[in-house]
């Protein structure tokens, strides 16, 4: 049966594309059929080599080898998903979390049992995990062990299996949904961990160049031929059960085709930008593999090659895509839905649960300065920052729009943690800073033109449309009535804002120049 999904690798790029036998004749019209053996066509659903068969009766088409050892690749049997397609039918398969603790001479791995919402938590606090790898188990009660707040890492010291088995009893029907009865574990050949987190990494999943791994392998990598463009140091060996396991420390230090086709021995695959999937709009508390929100629909950003799925099926929107970014709006239909982002199997998950946690949700904070410290506020501004510098610190990822004339100038990346500097500021600019899709500040700079301080009608009508969150209104403005007598309309707005007891921000801010910079009050 042919293959469908399959892909090449491709110097020029840097990174498998997707190829089709039709377009290998057209290219190369004097091609035969080209074994899997030769290593150069990949199944993208099972990550193995295929075979292009080119007869003089059938036309060409790629196909699995009869041999091979992974002979659940879905393309065999045509039950899979067609990549364009925007979500799944069935229940999305997907493995708890597993890392490796690496010591001096010795190993052991954790499992990762996700948390629970508060009312299938309580029906099994009176239950016992186990966890077992078909020969050992370790027990667990859920009253001593299960967090309600996080992920619960249970330790299985180093019981090196294939899948391990997870068991509640008394049982509960609605685990299903959170924790599969089996975990994925090691492949003898190998399987990669992320060396900073010990997180495994799924079968079929991205490796980043310049990114270090924890390669658990029953191979003598000093015995193989490891291309040059993949580093390599060894860390331990441990006897267990009669098999040899080494560790060591990988990480690619290029992009090459020989490098590409070391990960894939091992069912990885090495690129530039890998899968990653992120909640952004609208407002959402984030816990590992958890989003709670409170909204009809949620927006992801995905990047990398993979197909996005969710469940229960609901309707997706794909908003935007390019190459490998998407922007997809998913549609909530329950309380409780995964989105995921799937290959051969499912790489990155996240459960949508709906409902904010008690406490308030804020939109997140940003600060922004001038350079001597002094703070600078949203809304409209007669007045640039000392040498023309505004300094900008957000807790977040984020973004700043510089527009001029209301045209987009220049769009800034704002990384977590780290101070930026927008320089070069003059009138006629404005300043937008995004946390996600939420604008959180805006300041328009204006240059106030001459005799404005005597148009009573045009400040009046600038400090009524003015919007904004409600500021409190100083004691002290109550004296500015006494400098107002020019300005019988905009003094008839300062009664009814102390009359009110605050004014919206962007008025605020306008009168509060106005004070300053013409009644120097």
């Amino acid at each position: 049966m042919s293959v469908d999904n399959v892909c090449m690798w491709s110097n020029e790029k840097g990174a498998w594309q997707k190829v089709t036998a039709e377009e290998i004749v057209r290219k190369y019209p004097n091609i035969g059929t080209v074994s899997a053996y030769g290593k150069l066509f990949m199944c993208e659903l099972c990550g193995q080599y295929v075979t292009l068969a080119r007869g003089q009766k059938n036309r060409a088409h790629f196909r699995h080898l009869s041999a091979e050892q992974d002979k659940d690749c879905k393309d065999r049997s045509k039950q899979f998903e067609l990549r364009n397609s925007p979500h799944s039918v069935t229940n999305i398969r997907h493995d708890l979390p597993l890392r490796i603790f690496v010591g001096t001479d010795d190993f052991y791995f954790e499992v990762g049992l996700l948390r629970l919402p508060e009312d299938i938590f309580e029906k099994i606090s009176d239950s016992i995990i186990t966890i077992t790898n078909g020969e050992s188990e370790k027990n667990f009660s859920v009253q001593e062990y299960l967090r309600k707040d996080s992920v619960t890492w249970l330790n299985v010291g180093n019981m090196v299996t294939e899948n391990y088995t997870v068991k509640v009893e008394p049982a509960c029907s609605e685990l299903n949904f959170y924790w599969g009865a089996k975990i994925g574990g090691v492949n003898m050949q190998g399987t990669l961990f992320h060396a900073d987190s010990g997180r495994k990494l799924q079968p079929d999943s991205d490796v980043k160049i310049d990114e270090v791994y924890y390669l658990l392998t029953t191979q003598n990598l000093e015995l193989m031929n490891v291309p040059d463009d993949v580093a390599m140091s060894f860390k331990i060996k441990k006897y267990i059960n009669g098999t040899t396991w080494r560790i060591y420390k990988i990480s690619a230090t290029a992009i090459s085709e020989k490098a590409a086709k070391f990960f894939l021995g091992y069912h990885y695959r090495l690129t530039a930008r890998t899968v990653s999937m992120q909640p952004i709009y609208p407002v959402f508390t984030n816990e590992p593999n958890v989003t709670r929100h409170d909204s009809s629909s949620v927006f992801f950003y995905f990047t990398g090659d993979f197909q996005p799925d969710v469940f229960p099926l609901t309707k997706s929107d794909r908003l935007f895509e390019h190459e490998n970014a998407k922007l997809i709006k998913v549609n909530v239909k329950s309380s409780h839905q995964i989105v995921a982002a799937r290959r051969r199997q499912t790489l990155e998950y996240m459960y949508l649960w709906r409902g904010l946690p008690a406490d308030e949700v804020k939109l997140p904070a940003v600060t922004v300065t001038d350079i001597l410290g002094n703070d600078i506020a949203t809304g409209i501004s007669y007045r640039l920052p000392k040498n023309f510098i505004m300094q900008i610190y957000t807790e977040f990822d984020g973004f700043v729009l510089v527009s001029e004339n209301g045209v987009t100038v220049n769009k800034i990346s704002l990384k977590e943690g780290f101070e930026i500097d927008i320089s070069t500021l003059h009138f006629g600019m404005s300043v937008k800073i995004f946390q996600g899709l939420d604008c959180v500040f805006e300041i328009v700079f204006e240059r106030q033109e001459e005799n404005v301080s005597q148009d009573d009608e045009k400040l009046y009508a600038l400090l009524e449309r003015g919007t904004g969150r409600p500021i409190k209104i100083p004691h002290a403005w109550g004296n500015a009535e006494k400098f107002l007598a020019s300005y019988p309309k905009v003094k008839s707005w300062l009664y009814k804002s102390i009359r009110a007891g605050f004014a919206t921000e962007e008025s605020f801010n306008i009168f509060r120049n106005f004070l300053l910079n013409e009644l120097q009050v």
